[in-house]
């Protein structure tokens, strides 16, 4: 079901893995996104195939295991992640989509193409990463879109850089 962001709220795109940081590792560098979210300072936007990527991923016994080294909860078993409910609170912290066109910008990770695609169809002010291959392209990302690709850990303290800032 389709919901649409508020005129107050700036719609971002988030990457595979930095829904990893927020649904299953709980990774620090991800609290002032996790803290923008909750504030509605930014919302979450995504198109099915994002969402069918994610669940691909939380599904591999190499997450679980990271995030049983990550957790250190003793007698717990590769493969019980609570896939369901990370997609119940994905779902409810991000706005669905249809996919979008291609935007000419190419990424050299075909797999990562959708999440540029997306941000930019919908002029997202940022795409949230921590993949290389979308990170490099930053720039040419600011300077043809207005587009800010940054990692989660580049934003400190809960303030957002202005979209197209300097980063």
């Amino acid at each position: 079901m389709e919901r649409s962001h508020s005129t107050e709220t700036r719609p971002a795109v988030i990457d595979t893995n930095v829904w990893l940081d927020l649904l299953v590792f709980e990774d620090p560098s991800a609290i002032p996104l996790r803290a923008a979210m909750q504030a509605r300072a930014l919302q979450s936007v995504h198109a099915r195939a994002m969402r069918d990527e994610l669940e691909d991923v939380l599904r591999r016994p190499a997450i679980s295991a990271h995030a049983l080294r990550v957790h250190g909860r003793a007698g717990r078993a590769a493969g019980d992640i609570d896939v369901a409910g990370c997609l119940a609170r994905f779902d409810a912290m991000s706005i669905e989509h249809p996919a979008a066109p291609d935007c000419g910008l190419a990424c050299r990770d075909s797999d990562d193409q959708k999440f540029l695609d997306l941000a930019v169809a919908l002029r997202c002010p940022w795409l949230l990463s921590k993949d290389r291959a979308l990170l490099d392209l930053a720039r040419s990302a600011r300077r043809r879109f207005g587009l800010a690709i940054v990692a989660p850990r580049t934003v400190g303290d809960g303030a957002w850089p202005a979209p197209g800032a300097n980063l």
